[in-house]
């Protein structure tokens, strides 16, 4: 302070007002410290959306009188969106009040030592914040929350709850339970706002009605959404029943998502148990005449029950040249148009509106039959919305599909397939507009009743490594929806490989496969270290199960961007006896990455003759350029003929982005999704053939030899390389090693792991054909020793290990390992001379007798190591 006075030149007055000035700064503004002593409190809820208009915003929430607030979407430094500012503080502090944050989305700021990035929920109040906490819901696509915080209004407990839900039915079902577990455990008062995406009515919304009392029961209008022109409402204030309304309201400010939406709230009092009002059965219409219809206004108590009111209230119209009503709460319709009733008891409100007409349109929306070229469809239900119609096999016309209603007044319209297979679309409307069904018809092709062709079952299915819409990882469920399909071949996507605790650490497509008893491909696109030395590697990609032998198959990465690595696995499957490639992958999340993949696809597909299928999650709609691309270019859509066929999300799917593409050599029967939410995908299946091949020529010449064999050893590995013969037979090659297979593949390499030390291996590569014919192969012997851990003793062993693969006699085996021992006695001895005489008659051996009986290659490696173990003697 001493330093200030001398900076600055102040006076002591004019300190100590700088001192006042800070303490009062330091303190909640006045009418947070001093909020009004009533038993009234009023309250609201905005989604505010991230809004940067803080101070436009903090006038409209201090003009609206509100004394708690509980605010949805609101940043904390969470991006420049909001200019990396703590929204709900800077409200706070523009307002003078309290307030609490709960975070629901939490991750470390892009730079180094800057705070969080945080988004999620806030609660501002003029009365001091006590407590507060944030519960995590049950994690659906985006992280939920509930905000909860203890109030001390005039000295009576009063919680406040606050969130924001989904609008997504899985999601809801599940959160609203426990958002009333954790509001059930607190005494006191207690409202509990939020923007919950949901109508009013919505059965998501039942345990929340039950529980609390909506404010708007049994009223009109409330609509807060969307802000420029409200026409729904999906912002909620609930009250506990110790509660009364006094008033709620919409408040006309437009420049965000939702409007503020407020109510006054009164402790109610002990002898009067009403706390609202509604009509829940009145008539929609009423017809012109002299007769009266009862609108049954019943009163909701604060025991949760409700009870018929026939006397007391007193009724209103709002157009009594439309529409009256009497003293017992009926009305009579008097001209045709609209009119709201009222109803007024004890300060409460119900209002309600009425349609007069002169003739009360009907409302039966349900087909009488639904026709297939005239012919009825089979089983016909008005209850059942989804049906197929089997074709002959060599239908090539779209039949026509017609319906009729069963009530004569209700408009049908029917949307025809484009082609087969198809989908056509019957919609019946009810003469008053208000209610419709959809039905569907799928045309399908059966299969030919003979053997001409080879049938093919095809699913594609991202099961988002097997976690349902519940959150809950349930791997047998993804198996069953697979088995329940009978599908031949099907490509996965989000697979997961020992990948972390999400899958349980398992290997999920070997689980698959075993459990459906299936061969099976898998292409790791990422590829980790174990979180503990000596687990198994981290993987996740994409895999492939089939009921017909796979015959080799590769995973081919895509240029990502720097982004989450993609990639194409492909393989080859053998559809008794006709090879057919098949193609899975998940494509990236940006229009220039899937271009980009879309094009590297169809690069390798011009590297390949014959039936190829492609399947996939590829994270764009059908009218995209990069789907475009694909159909360009010899491709076609399983589902070109069947629009608004979506498949994600699974819980309500709204886009298509799972496809099942095939070339020109296969036909199409069938194609369709399955309803299920084991995944937040649906699956989609197709139905093909290939036509069968003529059997083999007799000729079984088998296909040319790979030529420039050669090994690379690094260590415990080798990397075998080769050049593939010329000729157009050849399909792909087999790698044996020591006579056990290893691999087959297209390539022109081959990766060899946990090789043993100082051990001879004699790798061969054998060619494939088209008609399964094998060439005879080519051989080469390389040993994983190195100059430097050669020794007397491994090179004796290496003469054995030749032995046995048929490199060297036995005879010549002895003499070998007999001048080696010697040479070795006489080193031991330190009779250098002697030593250095019997390594070179070694040498000479392998030079002479050798030459007869032991392979070129044999012999090259057996002269490189000796040389080694002696070195400077040549033969």
């Amino acid at each position: 302070m001493v330093s200030l006075f001398k900076k600055r030149r102040l006076s002591f007055f004019t300190v100590c007002m700088m001192l006042v000035q800070s303490l009062l700064l330091a303190l909640p503004a006045f009418g947070a410290s001093n909020p009004p002593q009533t038993d009234t409190i009023k309250v609201m809820t905005y989604n505010m959306s991230v809004s940067t208009a803080l101070p436009e915003i903090a006038g409209v929430l201090r003009q609206s009188g509100a004394d708690v607030i509980g605010l949805q979407r609101v940043d904390n430094h969470y991006s420049s969106r909001s200019e990396f500012k703590d929204q709900a503080k800077e409200l706070a502090d523009l307002l003078g009040m309290y307030y609490a944050y709960g975070a629901n989305l939490d991750s470390p700021s892009d730079v180094p030592g800057e705070p969080n990035k945080q988004y999620g929920n806030a609660i501002l109040s003029k009365y001091p914040i006590l407590s507060s906490q944030n519960r995590l819901l049950t994690k659906g696509r985006e992280q939920r929350g509930l905000l909860s915080a203890e109030i001390d209004w005039n000295g009576k407990r009063f919680w406040f709850h606050n969130t924001h839900l989904a609008g997504i039915s899985a999601e809801t079902v599940i959160q609203i339970p426990e958002i009333l577990q954790t509001v059930s455990g607190k005494t006191g008062y207690s409202a509990f706002v939020g923007s919950l995406n949901h109508l009013p009515g919505a059965p998501e919304l039942a345990p929340l009605d039950n529980s609390f009392y909506d404010v708007r029961t049994g009223r009109l209008g409330g609509e807060t959404t969307p802000s420029a022109n409200p026409t729904s409402r999906t912002d909620y204030i609930y009250a506990d029943r110790q509660l009364e309304v006094v008033s709620s309201e919409v408040i006309p400010y437009a420049k965000t998502t939702s409007r503020p939406f407020v109510a006054e709230l009164k402790v109610a009092d002990p002898g009067n148990t009403v706390r609202s009002l509604s009509f829940p059965n009145a008539p929609e219409f009423v017809e012109i005449g002299t007769s009266y219809h009862p609108l049954g206004l019943v009163v909701h108590h604060a025991d949760r029950s409700t009870t018929p009111l026939t006397a007391g209230p007193v009724y209103t119209s709002s157009k009594p040249e439309v529409a009256v009503v009497n003293e017992e709460g009926a009305v009579r319709g008097i001209s045709p148009g609209t009119a709201i009733i009222q109803a007024v008891y004890q300060g409460k409100i119900a209002e309600v509106r009425v349609t007069v007409v002169q003739r009360i349109p009907g409302s039966n929306s349900a087909a009488a039959q639904i026709l297939v070229n005239g012919q009825p469809l089979a089983n016909f239900d008005p209850a059942q919305r989804d049906y197929e119609a089997s074709l002959p096999a060599d239908t090539t016309a779209v039949p026509q599909v017609t319906a009729t209603a069963q009530d004569p007044y209700a408009s049908v319209t029917v949307t025809q397939a484009a082609g087969l297979p198809g989908l056509a679309t019957v919609k019946v409307t009810a003469e008053n507009g208000k209610t419709s069904s959809t039905y569907t018809v799928r045309l399908k092709r059966n299969l030919p009743g003979d053997d001409s062709v080879l049938p093919l079952r095809v699913m594609s299915y991202n099961i988002h490594h097997a976690v349902n819409n519940a959150n809950v990882l349930d791997l047998p469920a993804i198996a069953q929806e697979i088995r329940s399909q009978n599908v031949d071949v099907v490509g996965l996507q989000e697979v997961d490989k020992y990948y972390s605790s999400r899958s349980d650490m398992k290997d999920q497509a070997k689980l698959l496969a075993e459990e459906l008893g299936m061969y099976y491909a898998y292409g790791a696109n990422l590829n980790r270290d174990p979180a503990n030395e000596g687990d198994p590697r981290r993987e996740y990609g994409t895999a492939i199960l089939s009921k017909y032998p796979i015959l080799y198959a590769e995973n081919y990465f895509l240029e990502s961007y720097g982004d989450e690595q993609r990639g194409l696995l492909e393989a080859l499957i053998d559809v008794n006896g006709q090879p057919v490639y098949f193609y899975d992958t998940h494509l990236g999340l940006t229009t220039d990455q899937r271009q980009s993949q879309a094009r590297e696809i169809l690069a390798h597909f011009s590297k390949r003759t014959g039936p190829k299928i492609l399947v996939g999650d590829f994270n764009a709609s059908p009218a995209s350029s990069e789907i475009q691309l694909l159909l360009g270019n010899g491709l076609t859509d399983s589902f070109r003929y069947m629009p608004n066929v979506y498949t994600f999300p699974s819980s309500g799917p709204t886009s298509r982005i799972d496809y099942i593409f095939y070339s020109q050599e296969i036909k199409q029967y069938d194609s369709y999704v399955v309803q299920t939410e084991a995944s937040d995908h649906i699956p989609v299946v197709g139905q093909y053939a290939l036509a069968k091949q003529p059997a083999p020529p007799a000729d079984t010449t088998p296909p040319g030899e790979i030529t420039n064999l050669a090994a690379s050893v690094n260590g415990s590995a080798a990397s075998v390389s080769w050049t593939n013969p010329a000729d157009s037979d050849h399909l792909y090659s087999e790698i044996y090693l020591n006579g056990q297979l290893q691999g087959k593949t297209y390539k022109q390499k081959f990766q060899l792991a946990d090789l043993a030390a100082d051990t001879v291996y004699q790798v061969v590569v054998k060619t494939v054909d088209k008609a399964g014919n094998r060439s005879q192969g080519v051989s080469l012997l390389f040993t994983t020793s190195t100059a430097e851990a050669v020794s007397h003793e491994a090179l004796v062993s290496v003469i054995g290990q030749l032995e046995a693969l048929g490199e060297v006699k036995h005879s010549l085996k002895q003499q070998l390992v007999n001048t080696l021992e010697t040479a070795k006695h006489h080193k031991d001895g330190d009779r250098a001379d002697q030593a250095a005489k019997h390594y070179a008659k070694f040498l000479n051996n392998l030079t002479t007798a050798a030459d007869k009986e032991i392979s070129a290659v044999a012999k090259q490696l057996l002269l490189e190591l000796a040389q080694t173990a002696a070195p400077g003697y040549t033969p």
